[in-house]
């Protein structure tokens, strides 16, 4: 199996790219074994940038996803995803799209993962989700070069 020039196998880049798909449909129709499909059982949600919450462990986050909608928009979209290992811990950045059921536009912002392997495959052990559009601010000075540690590990 070929590895590129970010330290990921491309086997495990692939696994990696299509978990994060996974996550919207996950989100939208949630479910505690769905969560834990994407989430590690010890995973974190960080929503704090747009005054969701902190979500420790796959139940709690099924139970944040469970809330329905609204809280949460109509729907979940994950483009623009870049994989990356930084010192032996694999990690995404990612782009979010959702539908602003108020007023019709789309809110839009970045998700920063770190990635584990587990039996079963890769799952998200962090997410921090940070809104760009409407609110929020880039954060692009955390990750000029796309290499930028952030978060655990």
């Amino acid at each position: 199996m070929g590895t590129t020039d970010q330290g990921v196998g491309d086997g495990d880049r692939r696994e990696i790219e299509t978990l994060l798909a996974h996550y919207g449909h996950v989100a939208d129709d949630p479910s505690l074994e769905g969560v834990r499909r994407i989430f590690s059982e010890d995973g974190v949600f960080d929503a704090t940038d747009m005054d969701a919450g902190l979500y420790e462990g796959a139940s709690a986050i099924a139970a944040f996803f469970a809330l329905g909608k609204p809280p949460h928009p109509p729907s979940h979209h994950t483009t623009n995803v870049f994989v990356w290992s930084d010192e032996g811990t694999v990690r995404a950045l990612s782009k979010y799209l959702a539908p602003d059921r108020d007023t019709g536009g789309i809110m839009s912002g970045d998700y920063r993962d770190v990635l584990v392997q587990s039996e079963d495959g890769w799952r998200i052990a962090e997410r921090i989700a940070i809104a760009r559009h409407p609110q929020g601010q880039s954060v692009a000075a955390g990750f000029p070069d796309a290499t930028a540690s952030g978060g655990r590990g």
